[in-house]
């Protein structure tokens, strides 16, 4: 995470990478680095924090491939997944879907076996997980979270 992302997407790019988010709450907005990222080459990324409304992405749902909703107050691991995250989920699936956008959206922040079902239930298809995962052995982590997930 950084406060002005737009220096970096050339760097990037070199960097072969393919996929790069930015926070809904930079300074300036997000427009100016989405379309750097999307002409650039990469797919773009908005990340909502808790307290962000899913409207706030409306202005920017066509040009996104993913959106990243914070299921915990950024900064730290190992918060606990907060409560209303599996309805905000939904919401921003039925305005995707209301749009007819594609973007896929995905979590980060308190993912566990037990809270992931749920939130694939109300729409999320893409895991950002740290705990999770890094809490023991990284194969047991994701052999874990997948059967948590079996689909």
């Amino acid at each position: 995470m950084v406060e002005n992302p737009l220096p970096f997407i050339p760097e990037l790019a070199e960097e072969k990478v393919e996929r790069v988010s930015v926070h809904y709450e930079i300074p300036g907005g997000p427009e100016k680095a989405l379309r750097a990222i999307r002409e650039a080459g990469m797919q773009a990324g908005l990340v909502l924090n808790p307290e962000t409304p899913n409207g706030a992405a409306k202005p920017y749902l066509h040009g996104l491939d993913r959106i990243l909703l914070m299921t915990v107050c950024p900064g730290r691991g190992g918060q606990t997944y907060l409560e209303g995250s599996n309805q905000k989920i939904a919401g921003l699936r039925s305005l995707l879907d209301r749009v007819g956008s594609r973007a896929v959206i995905q979590i980060d922040g308190g993912v566990t076996p037990q809270n992931l079902p749920e939130a694939y239930a109300a729409g999320a298809r893409s895991v950002v997980a740290g705990s999770a995962v890094f809490g023991g052995t990284v194969q047991s982590g994701v052999a874990y979270l997948r059967r948590s997930c079996a689909f």
